[in-house]
């Protein structure tokens, strides 16, 4: 039965009645009316243009009608469309929180305010606190305050749960009751109603956001997000992000207005809007000659607020860091199928295991290689050699060999070269696939940036270097290895390769002038050079899943035109090889969980550390805590949630 036979007679009535037959039924007689119906009206209801949250919203109140009557309807398996934000989270930090209590004035409002940021308490349960739920430690002078709710719960969930108010709430609390009266112990401490603060909050919201147009923080189309390293204008829903998954959704919005080019020792100048959410790790230097460095656990900020490092006598003093991961790998795959390569059906090279010597191919063909058409009109790999590489057209031949793929060398006598051509069109097109085409358009082989054997990776790096790169002396140190390249997309691969190598790796650009190679004319053009070495003395720093880059400078310019962003699954994304955060609904609080620094909106720290969104077995540990473990729980966190004061009598 389908949504049209119920479109003659009572629609819901016929329709969760032969949902209960159906029910009844044993299973394997079942006419999965619930799925069938379900989805057909979802696909009818996006053909009349319904928005994914209207057809979610519809589906839902059918399936809630239905638990009325004690039917139970899954949607596990309609597939439901994903509704589209339309929002974002904006990021709120301890002097956006200064700037929101001043311009609050009156010390009521302030010390609402002070309490919803550092205790993480909803409206409904501030307002519900009594005099009488602080007066002991508040008139013992005792700070952080304790706020126990592990008796009567949260206000709305019953949820139960301990959270704290710390100096400048105390303060702002002894402000208020200096000008209202301090209250008795059964009453309130705010004396005022749910729909007076959100007004009043209302009114001070747009004052503070000004002309502020609603914009999302975005970068600049322009920047290379690794993955599957290219721009990101030119992502698509689906898509893979390095650390971030697959791209769900892509954002594109026209901008005007400033933005910020972070520099960072070692990477490449990464460009986005000044609220845009950058990972980075605070260094601050100690002891004699500022030789211990102790670092912030990794958190995200604004790029407005990330801060170069401060270097006195030749030492990294105190500064941001940004963070690059050092991958694991996602894939142990042994083979490369090449079916999809080639339409011919019977004996045809089906598929190339995935060995070493195939690794280092793969790197030399992405330094030396390219296809080009042969007479016959099949694509045909072709590796660009010198006439004096005997050695290394000899290894090229023997891997092909191995492969099952003939050879023919070709002498340019004139220009000192040498081409070595592989017989196998369905090589050609995997290479062109997976390594680009070009020069310029050159990549890393996804399956090798992916891979989880580091032996396959030095592999591919060994292949590359013995085609387009060099070993160089400096500071005294050998074993410098530097690469060069005209593909930005490669440059970067190459030092997320080289990372997980443990070595450290930096991008600088050269350029190069118009020239001659093996007779033909090559233009000038831009190029990228990879230096990479073993961990000496480097102001990068490496640990065992990241390197952080310390901050050289922030630029402010201006810029109009588009700017972009996506929605990744892990809700982050590397740009110019750094940690950034995605675009997500609740992207802050997402990443407050992780970092347990208060960057979000004045609830957001109730979400992790207050118990509010947690599951059972950790709330119970976080309830069961006595007030001093406690204390030394919150200590660990006030610092971020401190913020300036607004004048007013103490």
């Amino acid at each position: 039965m389908t949504l049209a036979d119920y479109q003659v007679q009572a629609p819901l009535k016929a329709f969760l009645d032969r949902v209960s037959e159906d029910q009844d039924l044993p299973k394997r007689e079942r006419k999965r009316v619930a799925r069938n119906v379900l989805r057909s009206y979802k696909d009818y209801m996006a053909q009349q243009g319904l928005k994914p949250k209207t057809v979610n919203t519809y589906i839902t109140a059918i399936q809630s009608l239905a638990s009325y009557f004690e039917i139970e309807i899954t949607t596990k398996f309609l597939n439901l469309p994903k509704p589209k934000v339309q929002t974002k989270a904006h990021a709120w930090l301890p002097e956006t929180i200064a700037k929101f209590t001043k311009l609050l004035e009156q010390p009521m409002y302030q010390a609402i305010n002070a309490i919803f940021y550092q205790s993480g308490l909803s409206i409904s349960d501030t307002l519900d606190l009594s005099y009488g739920d602080i007066k002991k430690e508040f008139e013992a002078g005792t700070v952080p305050i304790q706020l126990d709710f592990t008796e009567k719960g949260r206000h709305k969930t019953q949820v139960e749960f301990r959270s704290f108010i710390s100096d400048e709430s105390v303060e702002l609390l002894r402000r208020h009751f200096k000008a209202s009266g301090v209250p008795a112990p059964e009453e309130k401490l705010f004396k005022i109603s749910d729909r007076a603060v959100q007004d009043y909050y209302v009114r001070r919201a747009k004052e503070m956001l000004g002309s502020w147009n609603n914009r999302n923080p975005c970068l600049l189309p322009n920047v290379i997000i690794s993955g599957d390293f290219k721009p990101i204008s030119e992502y698509l829903p689906g898509d893979y992000t390095a650390e971030g998954g697959t791209v769900n959704q892509v954002f594109c919005t026209p901008f005007k207005g400033s933005i910020r080019t972070i520099k960072a020792s070692g990477l490449l100048p990464l460009k986005l809007t000044d609220e845009h959410l950058v990972a980075v790790m605070t260094m601050e230097a100690h002891g004699s000659n500022n030789r211990r460095k102790e670092f912030t656990e990794q958190y995200f900020k604004p790029a407005r607020i990330v801060n170069p490092v401060v270097i006195e006598e030749c030492a990294y003093v105190k500064g941001d860091y940004l963070v690059v991961p050092k991958l694991k790998g996602t894939t142990s795959a042994t083979t490369i199928d090449l079916r999809k390569y080639t339409r011919r059906r019977g004996h045809f090279l089906a598929s190339i295991t995935l060995n070493e010597d195939v690794a280092w191919l793969l790197g030399l063909y992405v330094a030396e290689g390219n296809t080009t058409s042969h007479r016959n009109g099949r694509p045909r790999a072709v590796f660009n050699l010198h006439i004096k590489e005997i050695q290394l057209a000899e290894k090229i031949r023997q891997i092909l060999k191995a492969v099952g793929c003939s050879t023919f060398t070709e002498y340019l006598i004139a220009n000192n070269g040498m081409k070595i051509s592989a017989y196998s069109s369905i090589l050609a097109r995997l290479l062109q696939d997976i390594c680009g085409q070009g020069a310029a358009n050159k990549v890393v082989p996804q399956i090798i940036f992916e891979h989880v054997n580091l032996a396959l990776v030095k592999s591919f790096i060994d292949g590359y270097i013995a085609g387009d790169g060099y070993t160089t002396l400096r500071g005294g140190h050998r074993g410098w290895i530097e690469a060069d390249t005209k593909s930005k997309a490669l440059a970067l691969g190459l030092q997320m390769l080289f990372f997980r190598l443990g070595y450290v790796a930096g991008i600088k650009t050269r350029f190069i002038p118009e020239r001659v190679i093996q007779g033909s004319s090559v233009k000038a053009s831009l190029c990228y050079v990879v230096s990479a070495h073993k961990p000496q003395q480097s102001h990068i720093r490496m640990t065992d899943d990241k390197v952080l880059c310390p901050v050289k400078s922030v630029k402010e310019e201006q810029y109009e035109g588009f700017v972009w962003n996506l929605e990744t699954d892990n809700n982050v994304f590397l740009a110019s090889n750094a940690i950034v955060h995605n675009c997500s609904p609740h992207s802050v609080r997402k990443a407050f969980r992780k970092i347990m620094v208060n960057d979000g909106c004045p609830e957001s720290y109730a979400e992790y550390f207050m118990g509010h969104d947690l599951d059972s077995d950790l709330r119970k540990i976080y309830t069961e805590m006595n007030n001093d473990e406690w204390r030394r729980e919150y200590a660990k966190h006030k610092k971020a949630l401190s913020f300036r004061l607004p004048p007013g009598a103490t």
